[in-house]
C-alpha cells in the first residue's frame, strides 16, 4: 500500500470506521513504514487531546461575568491600604534622608545645636578665608600698596 493512501485513510483507521481489508492493509503498512507509523502516532496524540478537550465542561456564567464587569455592575468599592502604606513609607524615607543630610552637614561644618563649636583660632580664620576669597584678595592687595 502507498504512503499517500495510508495518510488519506489514517484518520478513519484510528477512528475504527474502515472495513476489515483496508484496516488490515493499513496495519501491515504501519508495521513496515516508520514514517507513516510516526505520523499515525502524532495523529493519535492529537486526537486524544481533542477528545480530552471535548470532555472539559463549559462555563455558562463566564459571559455574564464579563458583561457585568464591563458594565460596572460587578465592581465593588476597593480600598487601597497597600498603596497608602507605600506612599507613607516613601515619605518617611525621604524625610529621614533630609534630616540625616542636615545632621551630616552640621557635623562636617563644625556647628552643633547651640551654634559654633570650640574651634581653634587658626582653623576659624582658615575656614573664613576659604569662604571669602574676594575679600582676602582685596586685603592682600591693599596691604601691598601700604
Amino acid at each position: 500500500m502507498e504512503c499517500s493512501k495510508v495518510h488519506n485513510d489514517l484518520f478513519f483507521y484510528l477512528e475504527g470506521s474502515l472495513d476489515e481489508k483496508s484496516n488490515a492493509d493499513i496495519k501491515h503498512h504501519l508495521g513496515t513504514c516508520k514514517r507513516c507509523s510516526h505520523f499515525a502516532d502524532m495523529l493519535r496524540a492529537s486526537l486524544d487531546v481533542i477528545e480530552y478537550e471535548k470532555k472539559v465542561g463549559e462555563d455558562n456564567d463566564f459571559a455574564d461575568r464579563i458583561i457585568d464587569e464591563l458594565s460596572g455592575k460587578g465592581k465593588k468599592r476597593k480600598t487601597y491600604p497597600l498603596s497608602i502604606l507605600r506612599y507613607a513609607a516613601a515619605a518617611a524615607i525621604i524625610i529621614f534622608g533630609v534630616f540625616t543630610g542636615i545632621n551630616i552637614a552640621r557635623l562636617a561644618s563644625g556647628y552643633d545645636q547651640n551654634g559654633l563649636t570650640e574651634m581653634s583660632e587658626e582653623t576659624y580664620y582658615l575656614n573664613d578665608m576659604y569662604q571669602e576669597p574676594i575679600e582676602s584678595f582685596f586685603l592682600i592687595n591693599y596691604e601691598d600698596y601700604e
